[in-house]
């Protein structure tokens, strides 16, 4: 008989429930903000013991509401427990209940309707995969696993689910404005609140009394507005200063944080004073937190408006999650960046311009693009002003009928007639017409003959 003995491992702990291991290291855990495209973006999800800092620059819009009812509905929907921030109770509530739900059934999600007006194609074309600007619903869903729930914003949550969440714990409303002390900070006081929960999680996992199921619940943290009033004006410095001790407070944790800033902190050079900026104030919180995006609608600049009808806003990415890695996992994992096509990889490429829009059912990330010829309604072929100079010996002959394009037809002065060095055409032989250049101008000063 051997002397030796197999030792066999503990049996791991469950994961978390609504989370999944991250493609690049599985040792991290994520969970879905409840946007396909946005955690495409994030390069899968957004790792627990992270802060995403969304910016919303148009004071004419609320995207980051939107968005930030997207990431507690789907906690909600996941089982795992979720803490608001508010000002008051009565708008905690009502952030709650003005959440979107799950939709019975999946819908399609181009939303596409088909009539009788659609344009048809040629029938060898119709097999042809479609160009898609975006990701689809399921590509966040993994085999074997359901990660992310499709949210319907037609769909409103309903209230037995908010009462039965608000009776079990599950969902926890924080009223910055109830402090007991009034000489402490709303920053001081929500980082007491956020440790005293920290603490009584853990301490219900020592004693094995977790709610509901025998696996572990990840926190979600959604803090609303982060200097707005009911934060009593506080400094970009002590704004910086509370995300640091967030951060720090609930890193290697199953907690992840969700913070949004208003209009007036969303910009890259915040005003602070009568004649104060807090410059690089972007860059500062890109160091600070783990992730930072801005989403720029276009209420306050119709021009835009005008420029891409299909769209609501840009979408900037500042800085990406990376943990337990120099480099994130969204620029070898994202699809609608695109830092990993061949063209990117080269030096050729860059990253793709991103866009958002709001359809009926969703909230979609997608990538930029100009509508035909430069995203005007009529193809413009006329050719640029600067463009005329290298032509200014020939004869131009325009067309300017309605409908059609424009187009130039040159050639030398009487073209039609003889070219010197040839023979005159033989009685009863038609007239051979000079062969013309017909050039098509393109915005820019190049001209292509064929």
């Amino acid at each position: 008989m051997s002397s030796f003995k197999r030792r066999i491992p503990p049996s791991a702990p469950l994961p978390p429930l609504g989370t999944r291991p991250n493609s690049v290291t599985a040792s991290i855990r994520e969970v879905s903000t409840g946007i396909p495209s946005l955690d495409d973006i994030l390069g899968g999800g957004q790792p627990l013991g992270t802060i995403i800092a969304l910016l919303a620059p148009d004071p004419h819009s609320a995207w980051n509401q939107l968005l930030q009812r997207h990431w507690i509905a789907h906690g909600l929907a996941s089982g795992q427990e979720v803490v608001a921030l508010e000002g008051t109770e009565e708008a905690g509530k009502a952030m709650v209940e003005g959440c979107m739900w799950i939709k019975d059934g999946a819908y399609d999600d181009d939303e596409r309707v088909k009539d009788e007006d659609e344009v048809k194609i040629a029938w060898r074309y119709e097999g042809m995969r479609k160009f898609e600007t975006t990701v689809s619903s399921s590509a966040s869903a993994r085999a074997g696993d359901v990660f992310a729930h499709q949210l319907d914003l037609t769909t409103k949550v309903p209230q037995a689910v908010v009462d039965t969440a608000l009776e079990a714990g599950q969902l926890r409303i924080i009223q910055t404005d109830a402090r007991p002390e009034t000489h402490q900070s709303p920053c001081d006081y929500v980082l007491q609140r956020i440790r005293g929960i920290l603490h009584d999680t853990n301490t219900s996992k020592a004693q094995g009394r977790l709610p509901t199921t025998d696996r572990p619940v990840a926190l979600r943290v959604a803090i609303s507005n982060l200097g707005g009033p009911h934060w009593n004006d506080a400094t970009p410095s002590q704004l910086l200063r509370f995300l640091y001790m967030l951060r720090s407070l609930i890193q290697a944790s199953s907690v992840a944080v969700l913070v949004t800033f208003p209009p007036h902190l969303s910009v890259a050079s915040p005003r602070t004073g009568l004649n104060k900026r807090e410059d690089g104030w972007i860059s500062k919180l890109g160091f600070i937190c783990d992730a930072c995006i801005t989403f720029e609608g276009f209420g306050g600049d119709p021009a835009l408006s005008a420029m891409f009808p299909n769209y609501h806003g840009f979408v900037r990415v500042h800085k990406a999650p990376s943990l337990h890695s120099f480099s994130p996992p969204s620029h070898k994992l994202s699809i609608l960046r695109g830092l990993s096509s061949p063209s990117s990889m080269s030096g050729g490429g860059g990253e793709n311009n991103l866009g958002f829009r709001c359809t009926r059912r969703r909230f979609v990330i997608e990538t930029l693009h100009l509508d035909v010829e430069g995203g005007v309604s009529e193809r413009r072929t006329a050719p640029p002003i600067a463009g005329m100079s290298a032509y200014e010996e020939t004869e131009t002959q325009t067309a300017m009928e309605p409908g059609l394009a424009t187009v130039q037809l040159e050639g030398p002065p009487n073209a039609l007639l003889p070219v010197e060095g040839t023979e005159p055409p033989a009685p009863g032989e038609k007239k051979k017409k000079a062969r013309k250049a017909v050039a098509f101008s393109s915005p820019g000063t190049d001209m292509y003959d064929f």
